[in-house]
């Protein structure tokens, strides 16, 4: 019984098709779970949390955080005619208020209620007030292998995407007024921005007209660190490798 060469170069190939293979959880994820696994990523693999509470109340965010850019990009403000042909406003280019809480967005001061300290940040309309009608994104000067903030407001209108850059990766709405919401991604597709947008919503005494619920954001996570491949194969991975190893079976005992 012989085993020829290119059976032993077919077979010493296998376990770098499997190390190939994406995490299981590529894509987006959200919710609880979701939130506790980007911890995990911050504390075994460096992942960054940016929390926002080192900056004070009505703070203009830019580009203090090295490696992000920070921009509203389009003031929501007004009542709109309902989509598709309604104006969704007026296209900025500006920066992101850091507010101290969602019950408070226009307070220049977070003062001392309980739990003022935690800092949210939004979209601002022409003059710098926050109001979760604008839209605004995060920008990474380099691309992101994971990424994922919380997002909230008073509905679940929100939407958050994630792009690598002109691609469309996902878009998520929210499924609760205050939700983790992440994509996890791989070196071919890094994620180089976060937008925050919303779906319209009639104002019942405007009706039709009513405004964009684009909402907050929170506790940023990102990283570049690689996740640790699995040693379990996905199943488009098995469609590829089976065939292969039956047949170099079949050759190897005749």
């Amino acid at each position: 019984m012989k085993t020829s060469i290119r059976q032993l170069i077919s077979l010493a190939a296998v376990p770098a098709l499997l190390a190939t293979s994406l995490p299981s959880n590529a894509g987006i994820v959200y919710g609880t779970a979701a939130r506790t696994q980007f911890e995990d990523y911050a504390a075994t693999l460096g992942d960054t949390h940016e929390t926002f509470n080192g900056f004070a109340a009505q703070t203009k965010l830019t580009t203090q955080i090295p490696g992000l850019t920070f921009r509203t990009t389009v003031d929501g403000t007004g009542f709109h005619a309902p989509p598709p042909g309604g104006s969704r406003g007026t296209p900025v280019n500006l920066e992101v208020n850091v507010i101290c809480s969602l019950g408070n967005p226009f307070s220049t001061s977070c003062g001392s209620a309980p739990g003022s300290a935690n800092r949210l940040i939004g979209g601002v309309r022409q003059g710098g007030v926050t109001d979760g009608q604008s839209v605004y994104e995060i920008t990474f000067d380099t691309g992101q292998m994971r990424a994922g903030l919380t997002r909230t407001f008073f509905n679940t209108l929100m939407l958050t995407r994630f792009y690598s850059g002109a691609t469309l990766l996902g878009e998520h709405q929210n499924t609760a007024i205050e939700e983790f919401v992440g994509f996890i991604s791989d070196a071919a597709n890094p994620i180089t921005r976060i937008e925050m947008d919303g779906l319209f919503d009639v104002v019942p005494n405007f009706s039709p007209a009513g405004v964009y619920q684009v909402g907050y954001a929170d506790d940023l996570f990102f990283g570049s660190t690689p996740l640790p491949t699995s040693n379990v194969p996905e199943p488009a991975t098995w469609l590829l490798v089976l065939p292969a190893l039956w047949a170099m079976r079949r050759r190897v005992v005749s």
